[in-house]
């Protein structure tokens, strides 16, 4: 196998180059339609790949929402859990939930508590109070003279 420098591949590279105008040959119609099928076609590459590629999101939120059997979910969680799992099907969501009581129930498991708080919507929010003077002195007595020469704003006592 032979191998190739640098300015050969850059000159096989040109001669797949096939340029848009070509002077002697096309009137501006036929350019314009060649720009356009280029476009179109360009157009048609980026939606296949858009329609192959799926976001991480998507995929587990397919995959969550697929349903199981009952007797595949018992046998995925171990053990009876009992009236936690209901009707012929569930989803992978229900499954994990269940799976995440389970271990509250049995195990004591206070992440998976935790969990089931944070994801039911009850996640307590941290607040923070944040004070600050951002009134310097200079602001102050800015504000003081303009109030003067309005003559309508009472002055502040402070």
């Amino acid at each position: 196998m032979a191998t190739r420098t640098a300015e050969e591949l850059n000159e096989i590279r040109k001669k797949n180059l096939v340029p848009c105008v070509k002077l002697t040959e096309d009137t501006p119609k036929e350019v314009a339609e060649r720009q356009r099928e280029i476009s179109r076609k360009g157009g048609e590459a980026v939606q296949k790949v858009l329609k192959a590629k799926k976001t991480m999101r998507e995929v587990t939120e397919e995959f969550l929402n697929k349903t199981i059997s009952q007797e595949k979910a018992r046998r995925l969680i171990g053990g009876d859990v009992g009236e936690l799992l209901e009707g012929d099907a569930i989803t992978v969501n229900e499954l994990l939930t269940a799976r995440m009581v389970k271990a509250v129930v049995d195990e004591g498991n206070v992440r998976a508590t935790e969990y089931l708080r944070d994801t039911s919507g009850n996640k307590p929010t941290e607040r923070k109070e944040v004070t600050a003077n951002i009134m310097t002195e200079s602001d102050k007595a800015l504000l003081e003279k303009v109030s003067n020469r309005l003559g309508n704003m009472p002055k502040d006592e402070n």
